[in-house]
């Protein structure tokens, strides 16, 4: 039974383990998507869902988030195919672990009948789908697996889109341009669904580096997002950083406000407006007290929404009281979060250490202490942009 499960392309044995952290955040991202219902991987969401409860310690919600993915799949064909592998990989693993070892049998039963000879695309898609919400090496390994899948079946539109997504997403993370291929494959993916507002939102971005003028097309493409809640489908992140670059970052606060309105109850939508907010604050002079205000309520707001997944929110507001002349809540906000930085990922710990070495210096002007946290960053041993700004800063000292 135990090789039999190992063998088994499913949540279980993709080495998925990114840290307690990164289960929350997944929780909150896939429970929003399942509030907005649009999203073209359904099923699969369920399936990711499950595995985060079972990794955060709660069976029951695994199972229950299981069996919704199976009926999920269920919907889109009354036959069983193979994009059910995955699916059962997850119920055999689940009911062996549950101590329940006929129902895992017959789970096994099922994924050799449907796995057959040779690899099925949807395990494919499936794998590289899920390795994509997992970090930059994963991304590699998602394109890869994407490539596989989209070559033995090209007909998906979901699969071509979420395929020059995660392309985009490494440029980013690589902070490089994407490749002559990978611009092609984005065009291809784009062609097929002229609706994903992510790709309409890259190739504004891309053209506007070009020199284009694409202010009308991007306020066009703005008020089209907003006019759904948002999710993480919607192109945000590259509409985010168009207007930051090309716009005005205060239109698209205008067009998030506006939305929020309309969407009260949507999470995301406070969560990418409040990112808006911070945005303008930390990177302009300002002393606007209503914008500052409203920049603050909503920080607070988020956090209180997501206490378990809030820690760039909190960073990001005592970062927020310093750069507005409210030192005592700076200081204040970052010693409660030094006192609790131990429990955080790697990167977590860099982030803190970075911004409150930056209140040191341009706020308190001790620059011993901020030397000191720039290395406590950098002497961190993880791959991001804190530890190698920190580096840069620490070489300039």
């Amino acid at each position: 039974m135990e090789n039999k499960l190992e063998a088994l392309e499913c949540h279980f044995t993709w080495n998925l383990n990114p840290g307690k952290n990164k289960y929350f955040h997944l929780r909150d991202k896939l429970e929003d998507l399942i509030t907005d219902g649009t999203c073209a991987w359904m099923g699969h969401v369920y399936n990711l869902l499950g595995f985060v409860f079972y990794m955060l310690g709660s069976k029951d919600k695994a199972l229950i988030n299981f069996s919704r993915a199976k009926d999920s799949f269920s919907q889109l064909s009354n036959e069983e195919g193979p994009w059910l592998v995955v699916n059962y990989g997850n119920l055999a693993w689940l009911h062996h672990d549950l101590g329940e070892e006929a129902k895992a049998q017959s789970y096994l039963s099922k994924v050799d009948a449907l796995m057959g000879e040779h690899p099925q695309p949807e395990v494919y898609a499936e794998k590289a789908w899920n390795l994509m919400m997992f970090g930059k090496k994963q991304k590699l390994l998602a394109k890869e697996y994407f490539s596989k899948a989209i070559e033995m079946q090209p007909d998906r539109v979901e699969w071509q889109t979420s395929h020059a997504v995660n392309l985009i997403q490494i440029s980013m993370d690589l902070k490089e341009d994407v490749s002559p291929d990978g611009l092609e494959e984005i065009r291809k993916a784009k062609t097929l669904d002229p609706e994903s507002r992510y790709l309409a939102a890259f190739d504004l971005s891309r053209r506007a580096d070009e020199g284009e003028d694409i202010k009308d097309e991007a306020r066009e493409l703005a008020r089209k997002i907003f006019d759904k809640p948002l999710t993480e489908y919607s192109g945000i992140e590259p509409l985010h950083s168009l207007f930051r670059k090309h716009v005005s970052i205060d239109e698209l606060i205008t067009f998030a406000e506006e939305a929020l309105q309309r969407y009260p109850g949507s999470r995301f939508n406070k969560r990418c407006t409040c990112n808006f907010y911070k945005t303008k604050i930390l990177n302009t002079d300002i002393d606007d007290a209503e914008v500052i205000d409203r920049s603050i309520r909503l920080h607070l707001e988020v956090i209180d929404l997501s206490p378990e997944t809030s820690w760039k929110k909190q960073i990001y507001l005592a970062a927020i009281y310093a750069k507005t002349n409210q030192q005592d809540k700076a200081k204040q906000k970052f010693e409660e979060l030094l006192q609790k930085v131990a429990d955080q990922d790697l990167e977590g710990q860099q982030m803190l250490y970075h911004y409150y070495a930056g209140n040191l210096f341009f706020n308190q002007k001790n620059r011993e202490k901020s030397t000191k946290y720039l290395m406590k960053a950098a002497e961190i041993a993880h791959d991001s942009f804190y530890r190698t700004n920190s580096i840069n800063q620490l070489e300039k000292i």
